[in-house]
């Protein structure tokens, strides 16, 4: 009886075992990668902090949202680009004049 008793608790304990390993594998990447998130995320609201501080902080309402660009302001002192004349289609005919 002793025997059978052994022979159970060892299958239990190999069951518990094969469920265990994968869940705590799982878990312990889940863990490493939220801890390194959390790290990457703090040193970005810590750099953000230290660029706030040398640049001065600004408040909603200070901040431009308008482009400081009128309308017809995008094209000054720029040249138009030439328009480029290209066939519709492709016939036999335009191959044989570009080809010669």
């Amino acid at each position: 009886m002793e025997l059978v008793m052994w022979i159970v608790i060892g299958i239990v304990a190999v069951l518990g075992f094969i469920v265990l390993v994968p869940v705590l594998v799982v878990g312990g990447w889940y863990v490493v990668i939220s801890v390194i998130m959390g790290l990457a995320d703090g040193a970005i609201w810590l750099l953000d902090e230290g660029w706030r501080t040398i640049r001065g902080r600004k408040s909603r309402a200070q901040v431009q949202t308008k482009l400081p660009l009128g309308p017809g302001d995008a094209n000054v002192g720029k040249q138009p680009i030439p328009a480029v004349i290209a066939p519709r289609t492709v016939t036999a005919n335009a191959m044989l004049r570009t080809s010669r």
